[in-house]
């Protein structure tokens, strides 16, 4: 079967429009499969629909890729490349490749991606409306709500596609790996049934290219800031497998100090063996040998040294490429009145997107968490029911 990749959008430095994306496909690795990367094969069709690449498919999880004048620099001049992404089809055509990464396949797929800039944009997220808003999402005991004023607006959001390597003495591993969906223009994560709906819709629907003119478009922050954001979510997806080979690096390192100071120490002796044998023999110590047992000494101290740095983890981080999207984003604000007439404010914001209840974000105001009751306490005060049953306590006589 040959199908041709459609074009994605994408803009680079040259503020080109951008153009529709072509739908993913999500591949789930079998467990017994530990070289297969769920990452590469949508990293593959995308750049496929970049770079005008028709994908042949060969088999199960085997494709060949049949490229243009224009790619086949980034692979040595190939008109063809058959790609495996799991064991059983590499041996069912052992003159594939293995997209795994650290392969060159990987290496040369980079450099052609980062060849097109680092930003891919993929339009707006469906599923946002003008609709009026319901009714307020939680229920108020002691209190009235008045109807909310909403302001919508156009967030943009995006996650970074990074190559992490990580260096523990002998131990270096790559990994792709890809961030969480970060609102860019408030550097928050979005909830987690918003980020599964946005990619759902990314894989599943061709977004429209383009902005909204119906909605204004919030600025995003400045992108070193939320490259930072970025990094510090991929550092931590990779943190139980980071803590994993520090806890096998200081291991060896223990070995590796011990051999040292074993070698170490018997240069040592030997040479005081020898200053003890030359001064009864000659009836002086030999100052040469001294000076020498303190340069074994210092080397001692030195190679102790380097193994303590070379033992170290470092984990460094390469950007491949940051995907931007657009989604509507409500901030609704209700007033609540209380039973003496007291008057509060209540703000909450929620994400609009096919595939996903839109739910508001309402929080507590004095405890933060999600309530499932909310007491007008006179005076202006709104707390959740469990603030309420803590005051009651704290305030009963002993």
């Amino acid at each position: 079967m040959t199908r041709r990749a459609t074009r994605a959008s994408r803009r680079g430095a040259s503020g080109a429009a951008p153009r529709r994306a072509a739908a993913l496909t999500t591949f789930t690795p079998p467990e017994h499969d530990p070289l297969s990367d769920s990452r590469l094969r949508p990293l593959v069709e995308r750049y496929a629909s970049l770079g005008e690449v028709t994908i042949d498919e060969q088999g199960p999880q085997l494709i060949e890729l049949r490229l243009p004048e224009s790619e086949r620099a980034f692979f040595d001049g190939r008109e063809r490349v058959l790609v495996a992404f799991t064991v059983p089809a590499l041996e069912l055509s052992p003159e594939a490749e293995m997209a795994v990464v650290g392969s060159g396949f990987v290496e040369q797929l980079l450099a052609a991606i980062r060849s097109r800039g680092a930003r891919l944009t993929l339009g707006e997220i469906p599923g946002g409306d003008d609709s009026e808003p319901a009714d307020f999402p939680v229920a108020v005991r002691n209190g009235t709500v008045r109807r909310p004023k909403v302001k919508r607006s156009r967030h943009p959001i995006g996650r970074l596609l990074a190559r992490v390597v990580i260096r523990a003495g002998a131990a270096v591993e790559e990994h792709l790996v890809e961030s969480g969906l970060f609102d860019l223009a408030t550097a928050e994560a979005l909830p987690n049934r918003v980020t599964a709906a946005c990619v759902a819709v990314e894989q599943d629907v061709k977004l429209p290219a383009g902005r909204s003119a119906r909605k204004r478009v919030a600025s995003a922050r400045p992108l070193p800031e939320l490259v930072e954001l970025m990094v510090d979510d991929l550092r931590g997806k990779l943190a139980s497998r980071i803590d994993r080979l520090r806890a096998e690096a200081e291991r060896a390192l223990v070995v590796e100090l011990e051999r040292i100071d074993s070698y170490f120490h018997s240069m040592l002796e030997v040479a005081a063996a020898k200053r003890q044998k030359q001064a009864s023999a000659e009836g002086f110590v030999d100052e040469e040998r001294t000076d020498a047992a303190r340069a074994v000494e210092a080397e001692h101290a030195r190679r102790r040294i380097e193994e303590e740095r070379r033992h170290q983890v470092r984990t460094v981080v390469h950007p491949l490429q940051l995907t931007e999207m657009e989604i509507l984003k409500e901030n609704a604000r209700w007033t609540i009145t209380d039973a003496s007439g007291g008057q509060t404010a209540l703000s909450a914001s929620r994400y609009r997107c096919s595939g996903v209840d839109n739910v508001w974000d309402v929080r507590c105001p004095s405890c933060g968490c999600e309530p499932s009751e909310l007491i007008a306490a006179g005076d202006g005060i709104i707390v959740c029911s469990r603030c309420a049953d803590t005051s009651a306590s704290e305030a009963a006589p002993a």
